[in-house]
């Protein structure tokens, strides 16, 4: 992943329209996780980075980190009418540091898009893995991203898949650049720390909301158990926000 992000970072530098040593990015997320921490952290190394740090929330009650993932210079939005006008004004302003647009969903973000593409400043944009199904939204969707990500220096996604999903989109072009930057965070070498059994240890972990798909894992199991196939005792430990429909339907478990 940082591999990645810094051979970008270079290509940016080594652009015309940049004129510099140093690159500058506004990243604008949505709020802090150890994903975005650990990427902002390595970024902030960079002898060559100078980065400006806007989240859109605090925190976000349906997941489940709750620890404090953000440093002393970083800035939430400040909202007056659903915007933030201060990182408005900085879109138009700034016409030489490469904003880093996450999600567009925010009207202070989808704003900042289309002033960066109207008036042809640098942006890139991150999504996770863009939703191709019809919904009252695609219409929106088709008439917007296409012209939203023309002058996109990169769109960045998570893995092969979503670039596959934006590829079959129709909401970038074939001259598009889309990168795979992968989402993830470091853990640490557990191999001499762990005891060697012949059990089978399977853990998924995850929100457990319908798009997460962890229906499927449950009754997954339930079969394998029902046939016979799983004879060790299982633990199925959740941390259930309140708008989910999944309550109480992970009973099939012991």
């Amino acid at each position: 992943m940082l591999t990645k992000i810094n051979q970008f970072a270079e290509e940016e530098l080594n652009d015309d329209t940049i004129n510099s040593k140093m690159l500058d990015i506004v990243y604008l997320g949505v709020q802090p996780t150890p994903y975005t921490h650990y990427l902002l952290q390595n970024l902030k190394r960079s002898p060559n980075i100078r980065i400006a740090v806007f989240f859109s929330k605090k925190e976000i009650l349906d997941l489940p980190w709750k620890s404090k993932l953000t440093d002393e210079d970083n800035h939430y939005f400040k909202k007056f009418c659903g915007i933030d006008w201060r990182v408005l004004l900085r879109s138009i302003s700034d016409k030489h540091s490469l904003f880093y647009v996450v999600g567009y969903n925010d009207p202070t973000k989808f704003l900042v898009l289309l002033i960066r593409r109207l008036l042809n400043y640098p942006y890139c944009y991150f999504t996770d893995s863009i939703k191709t199904e019809r919904n009252k939204y695609s219409l929106l969707k088709s008439l917007t991203l296409p012209f939203l990500f023309k002058n996109a220096r990169a769109i960045l996604t998570t893995g092969e898949f979503g670039i596959r999903r934006l590829r079959s989109s129709n909401y970038c072009s074939p001259e598009t650049r889309l990168l795979n930057l992968p989402y993830f965070v470091p853990f640490p070498d557990l191999s001499t720390k762990q005891k060697v059994t012949d059990k089978i240890k399977f853990l998924c972990s995850g929100r457990l909301v319908d798009a997460k798909g962890f229906d499927l894992v449950i009754e997954a199991f339930k079969i394998c158990k029902d046939r016979g196939m799983l004879r060790l005792p299982c633990r199925l430990q959740v941390q259930e926000p309140s708008n989910s429909s999944f309550r109480n339907s992970y009973s099939v478990m012991d």
